[in-house]
């Protein structure tokens, strides 16, 4: 269904069609690796997500009172095999008076604190299951906003179902196993040896723009790839697909286009959306996702907001610790119904969403978020101890300013703000500082100064993600 939803929002162009035969260049048909090499791959690597495809499929079309059922069986669930075997969990459970023997709500997980970062830090082995088996056990390793990471294990049947959910939300974007895709990403190395190779170039079909090395010649070899490959499918993180397609755009290169774009990892601006879908003449479908919980929300054909991965995640939205009102934005606060292997009951993500309250016209019964707005260390402080949020100056204010390429607003004091500038010289000229000097103090008073730094480019973290706020004040939080 969504592969014929797909271009609502560009409905004068047609799909691109597959090449000759299937052919997706370089290689097997799309079908011959989805059908048939892919399974022996997953086979081999005990990969075994397919069956839970097909219920996700299902489950999506479900009404309120089904999935609300299946929900709430499957915290019940976590719950009971937390307090057994998971002893960081048994105590807070115990404390909040919890038994057994009754079945919880959604509503009655509000016993619990909340789970933050710094009770997982060098706290895994009382948060891991004691009954998990310690070798099938996937362990990954977040890099975060901190210099101390946070690192979480998954069981298989929680991978596999999270692996799924990719899926389910991948073809929503017309995104089958099988397709080549294009991959704008961070440290994604190159494949060594015989096996990496073949599975690469056979099974998972990716190859990749470092967002870490992002320079013309990189990027111009990344599109004279995807045309070789005839790629059809792009997936990258929000702002460095940007920038591929800005580059584009000023490069006047017109001859590659694709089926759909990904875009994921950071907030996706409304003016970056714009160009991305005018240059490659694409739907973007933005997601939402972190390395502890992997999928968690994402959007369908409509585009009006993020579906969540319901059937394996409750998401409470928190204002001052209590339910934040519809639409109403707040801390985001998960629970993962999946993973057995180290369960995370009420783990604040350290990002800032809001419910969205009606049901969405394309007939998936999935809950929505109306939008991420980024970590909360993405908001600045003024002076007065006013909290603003730094994208929406971005949004609403410095992208009208003529020749800013990149921007980036940097807080280390309460009283002054660093705002690093890669702009197009000729066009920004004198006019655009003092343009900025007039507007920001609009949006953080009289009392905040501000240093104007002029870089080539904004540097990306050592993660690949670019921040356009970086709050580095102690009271932000991470």
């Amino acid at each position: 269904m969504a592969a014929m939803a797909r271009h609502a929002r560009h409905p004068g162009r047609a799909a691109r069609p597959a090449p000759e035969g299937g052919e997706t260049g370089l290689g097997f048909s799309a079908n011959v690796v989805r059908h048939l090499i892919a399974p022996l791959w997953e086979h081999r690597d005990g990969i075994a997500y397919r069956s839970h495809l097909r219920f996700l499929e299902r489950s999506q079309f479900w009404g309120a009172e089904e999935l609300a059922r299946y929900r709430r069986d499957r915290l019940n669930r976590i719950l009971r095999h937390a307090h057994v075997h998971v002893p960081f969990h048994r105590r807070r459970l115990d404390t909040a008076g919890y038994d057994p023997a009754r079945e919880w709500d959604i509503a009655d997980l509000r016993r619990l604190p909340v789970l933050e970062k710094e009770d997982i830090r060098g706290r895994q082995s009382s948060l891991i299951a004691t009954d998990a088996d310690q070798a099938s056990l996937r362990r990954k390793r977040t890099g975060g906003s901190t210099a101390v990471p946070l690192r979480v294990a998954i069981d298989p049947e929680g991978w596999n179902r999270k692996y799924a959910a990719t899926w389910r939300h991948n073809r929503w974007a017309g995104f089958e196993p099988g397709e080549w895709l294009g991959l704008v990403w961070g440290n994604e190395p190159p494949p060594e040896g015989i096996r990496a190779k073949l599975r690469r170039f056979t099974y998972e079909r990716f190859f990749a723009l470092d967002t870490l090395h992002m320079t013309e010649a990189n990027m111009q070899r990344f599109l004279a790839e995807c045309r070789e490959r005839k790629t059809r499918f792009l997936m990258g993180h929000a702002h460095s697909v940007y920038l591929l397609a800005d580059f584009c755009r000023r490069c006047a290169v017109r001859d590659v286009a694709f089926d759909g774009v990904i875009t994921s990892a950071m907030v996706l601006r409304p003016a970056e959306r714009t160009v991305i879908e005018e240059v490659f003449a694409a739907e973007v479908f933005d997601r939402y996702g972190c390395e502890e919980l992997s999928i968690i929300a994402s959007e369908c054909e409509r585009h009006e907001g993020l579906h969540l991965h319901a059937e394996g995640l409750i998401a409470e939205v928190l204002a001052g610790g209590e339910p934040a009102p519809d639409g109403t934005f707040g801390d985001l606060v998960l629970t993962d119904l999946v993973n057995m292997g180290m369960p995370l009951l009420r783990y604040r993500v350290g990002d800032v969403a809001a419910v969205h309250p009606e049901p969405c016209a394309c007939g998936r019964g999935l809950p929505r978020l109306t939008e991420i707005r980024g970590r909360t260390a993405d908001f600045l402080h003024t002076p007065e101890g006013n909290r603003v949020f730094g994208i929406s100056v971005l949004d609403t204010m410095m992208i009208h300013i003529e020749g800013i390429r990149q921007t980036q607003i940097v807080q280390n004091r309460i009283d002054e703000l660093i705002v690093r500038l890669a702009v197009d010289p000729e066009r920004f000229g004198a006019h655009g500082e003092a343009e900025l000097r007039r507007e920001l103090p609009k949006y953080f008073g009289p009392r905040m100064h501000y240093r104007f730094e002029f870089v080539e480019r904004i540097a990306p973290e050592p993660n690949g993600k670019y921040r356009f706020a970086v709050c580095n004040l102690p009271e932000a939080g991470t």
